[in-house]
């Protein structure tokens, strides 16, 4: 656990905490340092990225391939006095998506994605059937046509014991032992205003309700179709 300054409400309770020397206090240039390190990561990734295209272009093989960058999460950087990245904020939940298709023309494109899109996308760029396995969908509706794929997307903060689900506007953090959270993306992205908005919350809190129930419903099948 990293703290600045004092101890902060982190997300594991530190009385629960059985090594105390994970508990560490920070200053300032220790936060400056790691970020710093987070940082030279960045650029390390970006120079091979590079090297990987330049090698592409070299063989005549860059305009016959398909590169997809994408981040696995984000990183709380102090952006709420600790660092982390297994809590669903915005900083951590929302990641770079960037694909480089030979025939699909670059431009940035607003919409809701989930990681889990991914696999369906690929197998429609090539040609494949989407498996019934699969819970997520295409992207190519967005990408061609600007089509909505997602109104909702969804966080399941295992092993943390909370579950996100956020809109174009809202996310709603639904906390097991701790305050719900509500948050306006568009403006107050993190500033807790559950209690202004009870409609939503409630609106919020039955769709993720109808997402847990089409999670459970999906494992039964899978387990079925693995073990028929």
């Amino acid at each position: 656990i990293y703290t600045y300054a004092k101890k902060v409400n982190l997300f594991i309770d530190p009385e629960k905490v059985r090594n105390k020397d994970l508990e560490i206090e920070l200053n300032i240039k220790d936060i400056e340092y790691v970020i710093n390190a987070y940082d030279s990561q960045i650029n390390y990734i970006d120079s091979c990225i590079g090297k990987l295209i330049y090698k592409l272009k070299e063989m005549n093989l860059y305009n016959k391939t398909i590169i997809i960058i994408m981040g696995e999460h984000g990183e709380q950087l102090m952006d709420r006095d600790s660092f982390g990245h297994c809590l669903p904020y915005e900083e951590i939940v929302r990641v770079p998506l960037i694909i480089k298709h030979p025939k699909i023309k670059g431009k940035r494109i607003n919409g809701l994605v989930q990681c889990i899109d991914l696999m369906p996308t690929i197998l429609k760029f090539l040609n494949f059937p989407i498996l019934e396995t699969c819970q997520g969908k295409s992207l190519l509706p967005l990408i061609k046509r600007g089509k909505t794929i997602n109104r909702y997307t969804y966080t399941d903060g295992a092993p943390i014991a909370v579950q996100s689900i956020r809109t174009e506007r809202w996310r709603f953090n639904d906390w097991e032992g701790r305050p719900d959270e509500l948050f306006d993306i568009r403006s107050a992205p993190n500033k807790n205003i559950i209690s202004k908005y009870p409609d939503i919350v409630k609106k919020l809190r039955k769709r993720l309700l109808k997402w847990r129930l089409k999670n459970a419903k999906f494992k039964e099948k899978l387990a079925r179709i693995e073990h028929p």
